[in-house]
């Protein structure tokens, strides 16, 4: 009969039984986890671009803010607004996610433009707001948006 060493358990020379680690995850552990990572992504993604594409129609009121003061400032020295951005000295503050523009049709007069913020790049998929405008007649401003959210939604006003 085998002799049992103090503390072992077992007798000497008996295989040594492999013990599971329990430090780890299982599969299905690890699959449960992935799953519910997705879930929760597939439904944070959509907020987040959205949110991204708000942050930049912020972007483009401020550009659209300094072109209306560009105008003021041009107005004040000639005899009609501008009817370029590049003659007021406004380039493309919007980070290339828009495009400024003053409208040629009704051309700038003494009393009346519109300059438009058209979505480029990346933006050109937000079909909410596409383009934001801002008409200046007479000293009233008037907004507007072009896509499938209203103008209020757009100027976030």
């Amino acid at each position: 009969m085998p002799v049992l060493t103090a503390g072992s358990g077992r007798p000497p020379g008996w295989p040594r039984l492999q013990q599971r680690a329990e430090g780890g995850f299982t599969l299905i552990e690890l699959m449960i986890t992935v799953a519910i990572v997705a879930i929760l992504a597939g439904v944070a993604y959509p907020s987040f671009v959205e949110q991204v594409r708000k942050s930049r129609r912020s972007d483009a009121i401020a550009a659209l803010a300094q072109v209306q003061q560009a105008q003021e400032r041009w107005r004040a020295n000639n005899t009609a607004y501008a009817s370029t951005t590049s003659a007021i000295g406004v380039g493309n503050p919007a980070g290339g996610y828009y495009t400024l523009s003053i409208a040629t049709s009704p051309a700038p007069s003494a009393t009346q433009y519109t300059a438009t913020a058209t979505a480029a790049g990346a933006q050109s998929s937000d079909g909410k707001c596409s383009s934001l405008s801002l008409t200046m007649d007479r000293g009233t401003i008037t907004y507007a948006s072009t896509g499938t959210g209203t103008w209020r939604q757009c100027w976030n006003r």
